[in-house]
């Protein structure tokens, strides 16, 4: 695929530099998307298979998703195209098929330890929605084995354009599925899901993205909103018709 992480960022990085950053509800509004990477996966005809691919866009619900693999710079795996530190990845995306939930989402080719095909150190995968901060509200990651003082790691990060580092908004370590929603999200539009730690547990150390949830922009849910009242009042209108006739 041609799409590569600098000229992808190249095209919308003024856009995002200046949109403006809305808080993020604690519940879900009406209209959330949900991103189920294995089902959109094997609606391409992938299933635990690589899709022999380095990057993919998914469409849903009128929202785009930019998917790509990553690895730190200086690892055997990069190829160039960095930004702050991680690179585009030679690595293709992995359609991850484990039999369970947990074991069921977007990997990256070339897992080491036999597992189908999971993100694996010093590798990520690199996740973008449209141009407004804010969209993402939660990622999911499974295959997360152990417990939290003892299990393999997981760590989300975020593009700081006015630093131009990449922030932890959050890590852990254990706990099979794995779902994190944080208010720190919504200052962000371009994350990597990684496996931060070199270190083996449980004779692996990779994880694997399950899904990722995101919510209208603040235009849409006025259209939204507009929409219902003017049904509202239709369906007003329609009973007095009714009563006087």
């Amino acid at each position: 695929m041609k799409i590569t992480l600098i000229g992808f960022i190249s095209a919308t990085a003024l856009a995002w530099a200046i949109a403006a950053t809305p808080a993020l509800a604690t519940v879900l509004p009406a209209g959330a998307t949900t991103w189920d990477f294995y089902t959109l996966l094997n609606s391409q005809g992938y299933n635990g298979e690589s899709t022999g691919n380095t990057a993919d866009i998914f469409n849903q619900g009128g929202q785009s998703l930019f998917v790509e693999s990553v690895s730190q710079a200086g690892s055997a795996a990069s190829n160039g195209n960095c930004l702050a530190n991680w690179c585009g990845s030679s690595l293709d995306l992995y359609a991850k098929n484990g039999g369970t939930p947990s074991e069921q989402g977007l990997g990256l080719s070339g897992d080491p330890y036999g597992n189908g095909g999971e993100i694996y150190y010093p590798n990520g995968i690199l996740v973008t929605t449209e141009a407004d901060p804010g969209d993402v509200s939660g990622f999911t990651m499974g295959s997360v084995q152990g417990t939290a003082t003892s299990g393999e790691n997981w760590a989300v990060l975020g593009f700081n354009y006015t630093t131009g580092n990449w922030d932890t908004l959050g890590s852990g370590s254990g706990g099979d599925i794995v779902n994190f929603d944080s208010s720190a999200l919504a200052h962000y539009n371009l994350f990597i899901i990684s496996q931060p730690s070199p270190d083996l547990v449980n004779g692996s150390n990779d994880i694997v993205l399950m899904s990722m949830t995101t919510v209208p922009e603040p235009g849409t849910l006025t259209l939204l909103a507009v929409g219902l009242a003017a049904m509202g009042l239709a369906v007003s209108r329609r009973r007095k018709i009714r009563a006087q006739t």
